[in-house]
């Protein structure tokens, strides 16, 4: 524990943090951020000033000033890729891959919005991954960071016209309501319809009769680019009456991003390969195998796809297909502390409400990513599990004095809470 404590000193202020709290610099020497933003020094090539923010050249900011889509209050500065992804690394862990395309793509979108050149096609985007590996998280943050509404639609909930249940046009109807019925702002904004993937004829629900390939269908002059009359309905203020108001949504320049986890598709490509007679690597089916080994929907192709049930019209208006790679429970730890609003740190604050010290032990991180990894649903479980883990010390702790510090340790998760809580923390 004291080699532990001596690692994560910073050199400045004398106090020990967390891992995800400093910053490795000259000679393995750490600093924490707060002392670093202080001291306007230079992290992973950014210089910061001291309220948190980096700091441009001029050069940079002139060109960061310039607005680049929109019109008065609707009018967003230029980011670059690279700063798009930097942006991303902030709360997305790993998929550094994906992270590159969404970045690209959205930032070739947005260009083409600000070119306002029709023969530049749209880069609408096919996100691919197992559950819990992060696909509405990226599409989320990514819109965050852009400033533009979003609006997440489950593809199940979509059906053919004529049917009970939402038509495709309630996506655009959505989308309008998140941009506060400012249709400039809608125009401008992102579209994420996720489980796409079950709205193919390889699913087995009796729904997709009505909600597969018609509605596939149905989504195509919508992605493509066309315009949509959207009624919308006022809030009543006292007494006074409004009446509904008809507006006109231009989906030329939404992007729309598609997600699934498609979990057969894996299956054809092994197929095409011929994994089914050759043994070339891919990760085999196992509980206590972690082996970092290829993803098979890395080497997705659109016959592949077709294969699985979705149209060659819908994939091709999805020119961008990126894969998110499986969580590792090396990963997962990583979640628990890295990003911006971690897990650990929203625990820490909540304790620290009540004056208390809130820390983890590595090995108590590692078992807990281990846990969330055999639950195979990815990061979703994280929370779950930390729940769990913490609610004795959340139920017993808050109004006693005479704590200060709790240390989670890898043995009080091992079912033995109320040994510790009564020797360690009452006792």
């Amino acid at each position: 524990m004291r080699n532990r404590e001596e690692k994560n000193i910073c050199c400045i202020c004398g106090d020990q943090k967390d891992d995800f709290d400093l910053i490795t610099f000259d000679q393995g020497k750490k600093i924490c951020t707060t002392c670093g933003r202080k001291l306007n020094m230079i992290f992973d090539g950014e210089k910061w000033d001291n309220t948190g923010e980096i700091k441009k050249s001029d050069e940079e900011k002139s060109f960061f000033s310039n607005d680049f889509i929109g019109s008065g209050e609707n009018r967003k500065r230029r980011l670059y890729p690279k700063e798009i992804k930097r942006q991303l690394d902030r709360y997305v862990v790993g998929q550094e891959q994906a992270k590159e395309l969404l970045a690209v793509a959205s930032y070739n979108h947005y260009k083409r919005i600000n070119l306002n050149d029709p023969d530049i096609q749209k880069s609408n985007i096919l996100l691919m991954g197992q559950t819990g590996c992060g696909k509405t998280h990226l599409v989320r943050t990514l819109a965050r960071i852009l400033d533009v509404p979003v609006t997440i639609v489950p593809a199940t909930r979509l059906t053919e016209a004529g049917y009970f249940g939402d038509d495709v046009e309630s996506c655009i109807q959505s989308l309008l309501m998140e941009a506060g019925n400012d249709v400039e702002k809608a125009e401008s904004g992102i579209v994420f319809i996720d489980e796409i993937d079950k709205l193919t004829s390889s699913s087995t629900e009796t729904q997709r009769v009505v909600g597969g390939k018609g509605v596939q269908q149905a989504l195509l002059p919508l992605i493509e680019g066309c315009k949509v009359e959207i009624t919308t309905t006022p809030k009543s203020v006292g007494v006074a009456t409004f009446t509904n108001s008809t507006k006109i949504v231009n989906t030329s320049n939404i992007l729309f991003i598609c997600g699934g986890a498609f979990p057969d598709l894996e299956e054809i490509i092994k197929e095409r390969l011929g994994e089914k007679n050759k043994n070339i690597g891919f990760l085999k089916d196992s509980e206590d195998s972690e082996d970092v080994c290829e993803n098979p929907l890395k080497y997705v192709e659109t016959r592949d796809l077709e294969k699985f049930g979705l149209i060659p019209e819908l994939l091709g208006r999805l020119p961008v297909k990126a894969v998110l790679d499986s969580l590792t429970t090396d990963v997962l730890k990583r979640i628990l502390v890295e990003p911006q609003g971690s897990l650990v740190s929203q625990y820490r604050k909540l304790f620290a409400f009540d004056g208390i010290d809130l820390l983890f032990e590595d090995e108590a991180l590692d078992y807990i990513a281990q846990l969330a990894y055999k639950e195979k649903t990815g990061a979703r479980s994280l929370r779950t599990i930390m729940e769990k883990c913490l609610n004795r010390l959340m139920y017993e702790s808050p109004g006693n004095t005479n704590i200060k510090t709790l240390t989670i340790s890898k043995e009080f998760l091992l079912n033995q809470q109320n040994l510790l809580i009564k020797k360690h923390v009452f006792g």
